[in-house]
């Protein structure tokens, strides 16, 4: 299967992008449609696993204060049947190239207690657990330092 990780341009990309991370994400935890993006979504770096014309993984990476010392990663979802085929580890590498151009010293990330494996072999660390009460689901805070 040949991946490209690219930020999607078009309006069909874009739509794709939105619903995926809606389907993958937010609608599982009983979420609305509108919970697939935020208000950080106009300034972040987006990109999609790209297979032909079909988004199958999405990831954004967004800083906050503009601070780009550290960035977050957030809305990282691939596609059910394209699951456990390394797309989720080449869209993290992707972003931290990218955060690496910005300057960005450590990545942070809140995962899913079902995604922590996948993010520990991936090279980051459980913090501690996430104590925001509007997840649905436990999380768990992780970093990596970039190098």
């Amino acid at each position: 299967m040949k991946i490209k990780i690219i930020t999607p341009k078009t309006s069909k990309e874009w739509k794709q992008y939105y619903n995926l991370r809606h389907e993958v994400m937010n609608k599982p935890s009983g979420y609305p449609k509108s919970s697939a993006y935020d208000e950080k979504d106009a300034k972040s770096i987006h990109v999609a696993a790209f297979y032909a014309d079909k988004i199958v993984g999405v990831g954004r990476l967004h800083y906050d204060n503009d601070d780009f010392g550290t960035g977050y990663i957030r809305f990282m979802a691939v596609a059910f049947d394209n699951q456990s085929q390394g797309i989720g580890s080449k869209i993290l590498e992707e972003i931290e190239a990218r955060a690496k151009k910005q300057g960005s010293k450590e990545l942070r990330l809140k995962a899913r207690e079902n995604a922590v494996g996948f993010y520990k072999k991936n090279g980051f660390k459980i913090l501690d657990k996430c104590t925001e009460k509007f997840f649905k689901t436990p999380h768990w805070n992780m970093k990596k330092t970039i190098k």
